[in-house]
Order: C-alpha cells, then structure tokens, then sequence
C-alpha cells in the first residue's frame, strides 16, 4: 500500500470467499517497507527535458518534486548516465520554459519493462526559474490547497466557527483589536514567500481549514495557526483530509527551505490532534540533540499602558519599578552572555538551545526585516549589588501575525540559586519594553509548577503547553507519521 512517501507492507490471511468477496481479518503488522524525502506527481502530457547544447532530442518527463524529476532515457543516451550533469531546459506544455542543470542520480529500469528512467536532481539557473518550477509542481501535488494573504475575511471567520478563538479561555471579541493588524501582516507576508506562508483550503463556504509557517528566525520556522471548520465538511469530503492537506503542504514548505535547520511548534495539552500528529512523533525522537519538548506554563501579563515617563527610561539600564530593593534590570553585555549561556544549557535540551539562539548574542531576522515585518530579541539581566542573578531572553513581533502572541515572549533564566527572586524586576522592565513597542499583553513561559500564588498579578493562565523543537532533518517522517495518524483516524 503507497502512502504519501512511503510502501507498506502486511500479510493477509485468506479465509473465505463469500459471494464472491475474499474475507480475511485486519493484519496484526504494518511496516512501512521504504520511504523517500519528496513528494512525487506524474508529470502532465507536453512536459519534456531538453540538453542545452547537446542532441535536441526531447525526452518526456515522467514524474517531478520539487528538488528534481525523471525522465526516459534511451540505452545510447549518454547523458542519462549516472553522475553525469548537464544543462538543461524543461519545457512545460509549449507555455513555459525553465532553465537549470540535472545531476543524474539514478538511471533503472521502468517496472512495466517499457524502457529504462533517469531520475535527476535539479540545480536552478535564476530566482525565477526556481519560483516557475515550485507553482507547477505544489499545483499538481496539492491541487485543492491555496497560499496566500487574500484569505484574512475568510480566515477570520474559519478562526471564529472553528473555535480557535476559543482556545486558553478565550472569545472572539478578545481579538477584534487584532482584526486590521491581521490584515496587514498576512498582506506583507504574502509578499515574502521566504519568510513563511499562510495555507487555506477555499471553498464556497469560504475556507475549510488552514495552517501557517514562519520563520522565527535565520535558522527555525515556526507551525500555527492550524484550524478546521467545525461541522459538516462539503460533500465528498472527510475532515481528515482537509487536515492533512493544509499541514502537509506546511511541511513541504518547511523542507523546502534548506536553510531553516529548526521546526518549533507549541502543543497545548487540550489541542488533541496535534498531540497525536505532533507531540507523539517528537516524544518517540526525543533524545535532546535532534528533538526535544520543553513543558512550560504560557502566561499572559497584560502590559499596563506606557507612561510618557516609562518611555523615557534609558534602554541601556533601568531601576525596575515596583521590584525588590537593590535590583537594577539592564541590557546584557557580551560579557555577561558566557554565563547566560552556560545557565540556559543547564535549564534547556541542547536542540531547544539551537533553535532559539540562546548560544549566540546575536540573531538575525533578515527575511522579516525585508517583509517589513517588526521582529526582534532583547537579552536582560537583573542584577543586585553588581552579581548577576538572572537572565530575561524577551521577544516580539509584528502585531497580527499570531493571533495569540505567541511570538511575544519572555523566558526567564535564573543564573544563581536565589535567581528565581529577580522575577519581579525583570518582569517590570519586560512590561516597560513591550509597552514601548505597542503591546498589550506578552506570554510569559514559566515552570509549569509555578504556584498560582506567584503568577504576575493579572495574568491569564494559557495553559500548561509543550514547546517542541524538531531537526527539519525529520520533516518528511514527521509528515509520513501525520499521514499514518490522520488516514487511521475513525470517520
């Protein structure tokens, strides 16, 4: 049985013919027999590859992905040779001309003994040609899903039926603040296909159900967003399959950007497929290096509105209000952050580390910076009688781009015993900070134990969440695992 990426195998025990039906009871074993990293589609009629100044021979392309495809190759074609690269043009049905070179990979035998294929892995020759070749192939992987910033009327309304507005002891008018912030920011992302993406699957109800990627950084992406209408599906239909569909073509983006080395992902413990589709995976692979689940407790503090005079204080260093006497909140210096680093190696797996920089000083956000997206990082310490207690990594993003706030966050380190007291005055300089970037509320991610005694005063219990952290190494047996889940679901 073919999956998505994989053969599986079982073994039937026949039984019975009965009326003309061979029974025989569900296989006790199913292995997945082999897999492979990209999604394949049969290439359409009128799809041919040509070798640039070679023989002007056309050969007809058999299957794509998106890093290569197939083609028939003749037993005198030394180009289908392989190791051999060459340059070449794929014309696609008489209307489009794509430019690169293939590296063979492979040259076998067709299985109906028809002739022999070679499979090529392709290199682009422009920007542009790489951009043609993706819109023709994710069209023939995925007919039915949409990418876009054209959806946010339809999105809104999916995020209000589905009851995603719902989540962490929310409502919907807990987010009409947010609704023309949405817009614009899901606009501009739409303008960045390097930064992230926003997946709808439209119909005429509007949308079905829809998912969305972005990159935290220079080196992880981040998976949310992930929504279904609730209720009867259109007809012909299963709601799994609207599931799978925008979360499969999310990973695909994901392990279309080479350069992203990280996938986090927030699993609360209410959110039960992603519990299954996600968590279960990461629990199997866990080993800290290449996979890791941090448990918090998500917090929101709600930010009191800045004061002329709180817009004032000095960045570089600032007396906390309403903190413990004695402490000062300041910026860290290169010279602090040996000893931050060392502190959040003792707190964090080493993957968890990675993905979210605390081993380097500095991070870089180009593709949002290019997107015309607000993103950034601040490092604080809190300091008493010049000994560093603790240490504050905090946040932001541009307005409307998670509708949570999840990318406004404050994780606190304590680099000391007594650490744990400096909460207070990181905490009145973190509000200060968010306050000057426009902010209402921030997430504060906390030891899941933390007394409610000792939560920020106003602040909303998001619930106890895993935050995930996968090497994109394991993107396609992470997308084959969802399938595994989804397609064995009951309807």
């Amino acid at each position: 049985m073919g999956g998505p990426l994989s053969l599986y195998g079982f073994a039937l025990e026949c039984q019975a013919w009965v009326q003309g039906i061979l029974t025989t009871p569900l296989p006790t074993t199913v292995v997945r027999a082999r897999s492979r990293r990209d999604h394949r589609a049969v290439a359409p009629a009128g799809v041919v590859l040509r070798l640039v100044g070679g023989d002007d021979a056309a050969r007809s392309v058999h299957d794509v992905s998106r890093r290569g495809l197939s083609f028939a190759a003749e037993e005198s074609d030394l180009f289908a040779r392989a190791g051999a690269i060459g340059e070449v043009a794929i014309e696609w049905q008489g209307r489009l001309r794509i430019c690169g070179s293939a590296q063979i990979r492979h040259v076998s035998a067709c299985a109906d003994g028809s002739g022999r294929v070679a499979g090529a892995k392709l290199t682009f020759a422009s920007r542009d040609d790489e951009r043609h070749w993706a819109n023709e192939v994710d069209a023939l992987l995925d007919p039915v899903t949409c990418v876009g910033g054209t959806w946010t009327r339809d999105l809104w309304e999916l995020f209000e039926s589905s009851g995603y507005f719902a989540l962490s002891h929310k409502s919907p008018p807990d987010f009409g603040r947010l609704r023309e912030a949405f817009v614009t920011s899901s606009q501009r992302l739409e303008r960045a296909p390097e930064l992230g993406a926003q997946i709808v699957w439209p119909s005429a109800r509007g949308v079905e159900a829809s998912s969305s990627v972005i990159a935290l950084n220079n080196h992880a992406v981040f998976l949310y967003h992930l929504a279904r209408r609730s209720g009867p599906v259109p007809p012909g239909l299963l709601a799994r399959e609207l599931v799978y569909a925008v979360h499969a073509r999310a990973l695909r983006w994901i392990k279309d950007r080479r350069d992203l080395r990280w996938l986090v992902v927030w699993v609360q413990d209410v959110a039960r497929f992603s519990k299954r589709a996600h968590l279960d995976f990461i629990e199997r692979h866990a080993d800290g290096e290449s996979a890791s689940i941090v448990t918090m407790r998500a917090l929101e503090v709600a930010v009191h509105p800045a004061t002329s005079e709180a817009r004032a204080i000095p960045k570089a260093a600032a007396v906390a209000e309403g903190g413990p006497a004695g402490w000062i909140a300041r910026d860290a210096l290169r010279a602090d952050f040996s000893a931050i680093t060392l502190a959040a190696r003792a707190q964090f797996p080493s993957s968890f580390i990675a993905a979210h920089g605390l081993d380097t000083f500095e991070l870089s956000f180009r593709d949002w910076k290019h997107a015309r997206l607000g993103r950034g990082r601040e490092i604080l310490v809190a300091e008493r009688e010049g000994r560093i207690e603790a240490a504050a990594v905090l946040e932001w993003a541009e307005e409307g781009i998670h509708l949570f706030g999840l990318l406004d966050v404050l994780r606190i380190i304590p680099l000391t015993p007594g650490g744990a007291a400096a909460m207070a005055v990181l905490l009145a300089e973190a509000k200060r900070r968010f306050a000057r970037r426009g902010k209402s509320t921030f997430v504060l991610a906390c030891d899941p134990e933390l007394p409610a005694a000792e939560w920020p005063s106003g602040s909303t219990d998001l619930g106890r969440t895993h935050v995930t952290v996968m090497s994109t190494e394991l993107t396609a047996e992470l997308a084959e695992h969802a399938w595994e889940v989804i397609t064995g679901a009951p309807r």
